[in-house]
């Protein structure tokens, strides 16, 4: 079974999308254990933020700055300018190669605030949203969701569809589901090779696309 470091490499060999320079491939491996920091610098791009800095306990920070046309990333005295259609390719190959897929009955508490006001009000209220896992990688419409779920407590209800979900709308999880498996380990691995060969995009990151097309519209 290959390693994620494995497949990253192999994606990078095959790839035009976004330069694949030494500078790149450490970033990549310390989002790969900062899950937070790549959501974080998602939502600043969506949100149109000017720059997202993040401040680690320990090494450099790294800078994130959104220009018109360009998104610059710094670190250490390094730096790398990026179009943003090769910074989008780039944060999409690592949420594809490097990002945590939870094994299946995990338990998580969702971000109410990526979801509609109205949804929240009508269902919640006050009260926190509980989803548990049921399904991981699940293509529709030629893209791919991160994960469908089933409110918790309620579970299965034929009134109540599935909720798809991104990781980054995951705000904590509350209990992990069962993992301590060679099957699922080889799984999850094997799930990450097709992600990469078949291109399949995820929901999100189209929504990142769109997006920037937007952008490039106006």
């Amino acid at each position: 079974m290959k390693t994620a470091e494995q497949i990253w490499k192999e994606y990078c060999d095959g790839n035009t999308a976004f330069p694949t320079t030494d500078f790149l491939h450490q970033i990549a491996f310390i989002l790969k254990n900062r899950p937070e920091v790549l959501g974080a610098i998602v939502k600043a791009f969506l949100d149109k933020k000017p720059n997202y800095i993040y401040h680690p306990r320990i090494g450099a920070d790294i800078e994130v700055t959104f220009l018109p046309k360009e998104v610059y990333i710094c670190r250490n005295e390094t730096d790398i300018m990026l179009a943003k259609s090769e910074f989008v390719h780039f944060l999409d190959g690592v949420d594809k190669v490097y990002s945590d897929i939870l094994p299946l009955g995990t338990l998580v508490e969702i971000d109410k605030e990526q979801l509609s006001q109205e949804l929240v009000v009508s269902l919640l209220g006050d009260e926190p949203l509980y989803v548990m896992i049921m399904g991981r990688k699940v293509v529709f419409d030629g893209a791919y969701v991160d994960y469908l779920a089933q409110f918790w407590p309620l579970g299965l209800q034929a009134e109540l569809p599935p909720m798809a979900i991104h990781k980054t709308m995951i705000k904590r999880i509350i209990a992990q589901g069962y993992a301590e498996s060679e099957k699922e380990s080889s799984y999850v691995g094997q799930l990450r090779e097709i992600l990469m060969k078949t291109a399949i995009p995820s929901h999100f990151y189209l929504r990142l696309q769109e997006e920037l097309d937007d952008e490039n519209q106006a």
